[in-house]
């Protein structure tokens, strides 16, 4: 029988990783796509802390807690006056740590989705609503606004950007001048990363000029922009505290 010569490669090849070698970094990815956000991360954090202080002034544990616990913990919310969608926000922070420890949740027992579908038909689950904030009176607010100064400046241009770019508060105190780019259709503004988008995917939002001058975003911006770089400031946060002394 004829043998089959032998493939030989001079080429050095890297070590093989076990496979038990990826567990950690595993691990780590799974834990940060449980956590969420750095500021539900935060409310989680709040909730659960006022949770865990209930149950040691009551005797009761809290990880893993039982459903009489869960029970008396939001009867004891509702009780205080606390709204429907603040129980709610509880019960949800109380869920994910037990997620996170991989036990079982208590809100997910019969009679305790009854007690909150009780509490919520009692409450009401419509909260009560500020009147609106129509578009006229929001132009009547920037229009008042004192551009001979500099914060008055920086709001306008804060506020028109907000507006037509539809930010969060977060992304515009996160902007930077460089995420800025101008053309003569109006303003790119490029945003590294953002709470809808947490995969680290950059998103682009485009202004246009506005017609009315006054309520016009880019040109907010631009005219916060000269005043930046008349005193220097070419790099760093688009909104930031200035004080001309």
């Amino acid at each position: 029988m004829e043998t089959l010569p032998t493939l030989v490669t001079t080429q050095a090849l890297g070590g093989v990783r076990h496979i038990d070698d990826y567990a950690e970094a595993g691990a780590r990815y799974v834990n940060m796509g449980q956590q969420g956000a750095a500021n539900t991360q935060r409310a989680y954090a709040g909730d659960w802390r006022r949770f865990t202080t209930w149950c040691r002034e009551h005797g009761r544990e809290a990880l893993p807690a039982d459903v009489p616990t869960m029970a008396a913990f939001v009867t004891s919310l509702a009780e205080a006056g606390k709204k429907v969608a603040t129980i709610q926000r509880h019960c949800t922070s109380v869920n994910k740590a037990h997620q996170l420890a991989e036990l079982p949740t208590p809100t997910d027992d019969r009679q305790f989705k009854t007690l909150l579908e009780g509490i919520s038909r009692e409450k009401g689950v419509k909260q009560k609503q500020a009147p609106a904030f129509t578009l006229a009176h929001f132009k009547r607010v920037v229009q008042g606004i004192d551009t001979a100064r500099p914060d008055g400046m920086r709001d306008r241009a804060l506020l028109l950007l907000g507006l037509a770019g539809a930010f969060r508060r977060d992304e515009l105190a996160s902007l930077d001048l460089a995420h800025l780019r101008f053309d003569d259709d109006g303003l790119v503004v490029k945003l590294p990363k953002s709470k809808t988008n947490q995969k680290g995917e950059a998103e682009e939002k485009a202004m246009f000029f506005a017609p009315d001058r006054r309520n016009c975003p880019v040109r907010a911006v631009k005219d916060w922009l000269e005043l930046l770089q008349q005193h220097g400031r070419t790099s760093g946060p688009l909104f930031l505290s200035f004080h001309l002394s």
